[in-house]
Formats: structure tokens, sequence, C-alpha cells
């Protein structure tokens, strides 16, 4: 008996040594050449929500805490290990958003909440040699997430 939990805790030892968060995979990475590391916090988010015209976006910005985004690009060695080390990524206490597979891209957005508010967000976005992390902070409601994926009109 002594054997058989020695070797199940052996096991959930090893599972656990292989995976990692989101937060371990942005660190990963931050650093490695050709990678561009953003991090936004909520005094950055502020001055981001004073500029914008948008009063939807305005009222979104300020629930958000902060905001970290990680893109390689034109760099197929480093998005391999990138996507690799992404597959292996806990994703424990969260539910998949969205999980699509075209050709060479897949992109999965995860979302952890708490009845109708997203208090965190993660998008991954992986091509052979472009690969996108974005991972949101804050307190979201699902009715504004549009609002969040249409950040491209930011100032508009």
């Amino acid at each position: 008996m002594k054997k058989l939990l020695f070797v199940f805790a052996l096991m959930l030892v090893s599972t656990s040594a292989f995976s990692q968060t989101v937060e371990k995979l942005f660190n990963e990475f931050k650093d490695k050449p050709g990678v561009q590391a953003v991090n936004l916090d909520k005094a950055s988010l502020s001055m981001f929500a004073g500029a914008t015209k948008n009063e939807k976006s305005k009222k979104m910005i300020d629930n958000i805490d902060a905001i970290k985004i990680l893109h390689i690009e034109d760099n197929a060695k480093t998005c391999k290990q990138f996507a690799k080390n992404a597959e292996k990524m806990k994703t424990e206490g969260f539910e998949t958003l969205v999980n699509v597979k075209e050709e060479d891209e897949t992109t999965r957005i995860f979302t952890r909440s708490n009845s109708d508010i997203i208090d965190e967000l993660i998008i991954l976005h992986l091509e052979k040699d472009e690969c996108t992390l974005l991972h949101v902070f804050g307190k979201i409601n699902f009715s504004e997430i549009d609002n969040v994926i249409d950040l491209q009109n930011f100032g508009k």
C-alpha cells in the first residue's frame, strides 16, 4: 500500500513539474531575442482610459487592473518552443471560451470568472513564426467582452 501511495505521489509531482502557469510562460520567454513583452499596470491603463473618446472602452479599461502582452514575430524556432510550452500551460480553474485550429493557426481563449464577471482573460494565438499571449486581469463583465476584442478601435 505504501508503494502504491508513493508511486501515485510521484506521478502527481512529475505531472505538475511539466506543466506551467501563464505567468511562468510569460517570464520564460519575455527576455528572449525577437520577443516583445509589455506590462501595463493600473496607472498605465488609466492614462489610456483618459485618452479614449469611446465611453464603453473607457468604462471597460477602468475595470482592468493589468494587461500582460507577449509577442513573438518572425521567429519560427522561438514560436515552436513557445507553442510547445503553451500546450503544457495549466488551465485549471479556467473555462475554455474559444479553441480554434485552422491550418497552421491556433487561437485559444480562456476565462476565469465568478458568475458573469471575468477575473482573468487569456488569449493565445499561435502561428508558425508568430505567437501572441495576452493576459488580462480585472473585473470585466461578459457583456463587455466585445470591447476587449475591439480595442483595435481604441481612441476612435
